[in-house]
């Protein structure tokens, strides 16, 4: 493992393209990388990432991207709305233990925030491709390749770091296919930020 100095000359100036949708996580891994004075950029939906990745991709030294992404703006606002409105159903249900056992009107406020966030949390699983984030890098790298000079020519990309669950093997063995097997780290969420930083050291050479 990288020492701590080895981290921070490698980060330190470097651009990092972080593609997240979920906006507390993206904050804190910005607030991870600019501790170490890298420059970041956050995309939150696959469009949007991949148009960043057409425009200026090899700019970067290093790509964050999230497995599950929502393709449009539009999605990407729709689970913002319904991530508030699934803490605003938790915030009932904490109070679950301090209830009178004899409280009917606050049993039913309970059961209509579990069944609402129930709701709520199939509609964002709706809107959110399951390897929208792998499926955006085949498709920014099949560009890549249909728009390079020399049919002969390497091509050159940034390693990319992917964010992932627990046991999500599919995902992981479709990752590193799309990204040919080069260059390719693997972190499952919820990420620490020394892990975060090691690894995104391991990948900028």
């Amino acid at each position: 493992m990288l020492k701590e100095e080895e981290v921070r000359e490698r980060l330190v100036n470097r651009r990092v393209l972080i593609i997240e949708d979920d906006e507390s996580l993206s904050k804190r891994l910005v607030n991870e990388f600019k501790r170490y004075r890298a420059e970041v950029l956050v995309k939150y939906y696959v469009d949007s990432g991949l148009e960043e990745l057409k425009k200026n991709g090899s700019n970067y030294q290093l790509i964050v991207v999230d497995v599950m992404l929502p393709q449009t703006k539009e999605e990407f606002q729709q689970i913002q709305r319904c991530r508030k409105e699934v803490d605003e159903c938790v915030k009932i249900l904490m109070q679950e233990d301090e209830a009178p056992p004899d409280d009917d009107e606050f049993g039913k406020r309970l059961e209509k925030a579990r069944e609402q966030r129930k709701s709520l949390l199939n509609k964002i699983a709706s809107l959110i491709r399951k390897l929208g984030g792998i499926e955006m890098v085949k498709d920014w790298l099949n560009w890549l390749t249909k728009n390079q000079d020399d049919e002969d020519e390497k091509i050159e990309r940034p390693p990319i770091l992917y964010l992932t669950a627990v046991g999500n093997e599919d995902a992981i063995d479709e990752g590193k296919k799309a990204a040919e097997d080069k260059d390719v780290e693997w972190l499952v969420k919820p990420v620490t930020g020394l892990r975060l930083l090691h690894a995104a050291g391991e990948l900028i050479k």
